[in-house]
């Protein structure tokens, strides 16, 4: 027990290190899609990402451990959503509707994961979520639905961006042994 736990520490402050990155990485992915015409949105996005990483490194030295970047993760997150509604106004081709509501249905997620933690630690007088299997589980399948809406928007998305021809002719219409247009006639082929 005593060689897990330290283990375990190191695993929570990574995930809080990675959530926080990986909200802040989200922001600016999106704001790179924003078509901002006063201000090069490549300049911005760089600001705004050297300024998320300095405020998260003077936590870091404030606070005791990584537990003090979860409020700028939830900051940058809420913001990655919003500009993801924003991004689909302008260009409703980028991402699918079922994409956008997937992000959106992770904070039904995290709402349960924290409903789910008070059961077990209040109620049921357990260290963690972790130990009560049943909850744990439910929570966790908010998760998983989550994961499916946003991979099935994004399929739905490349489904559409194939030609119809491509769609009806199956995997045999992508044959590697087929002439190659703009070559003489002596190069027609694929090696």
């Amino acid at each position: 027990m005593l060689l897990s736990l330290p283990t375990a520490i190191i695993h929570l402050e990574g995930s809080r290190l990675m959530t926080f990155l990986g909200s802040l990485s989200l922001l600016c992915a999106t704001l790179l899609m924003l078509r901002i015409r006063r201000i090069p949105s490549v300049w911005f996005t760089l600001a705004l990402l050297i300024l998320g990483l300095t405020w998260g490194l003077s936590r870091l030295w404030v606070a005791d451990g990584l537990s003090a970047l979860l409020p700028g993760a939830n900051l940058a997150y809420l913001g990655f959503l919003v500009l993801l509604l924003v991004v689909h106004r302008q260009s409703p081709s980028l991402f699918s509707p079922w994409s956008i509501a997937g992000f959106w249905f992770l904070l039904v997620f995290v709402a349960g994961a924290i409903v789910a933690t008070r059961v077990a630690t209040f109620q049921l007088g357990l260290p963690s979520l972790a130990h009560a299997d049943a909850l744990h589980g439910a929570s966790e399948s908010l998760l998983s639905v989550s994961d499916f809406l946003i991979a099935f928007g994004a399929y739905r998305r490349l489904r559409l961006a194939k030609p119809q021809s491509v769609i009806e002719a199956g995997p045999s219409a992508l044959d590697v042994s087929a002439p190659v247009i703009g070559l003489p006639s002596n190069q027609s082929t694929i090696p």
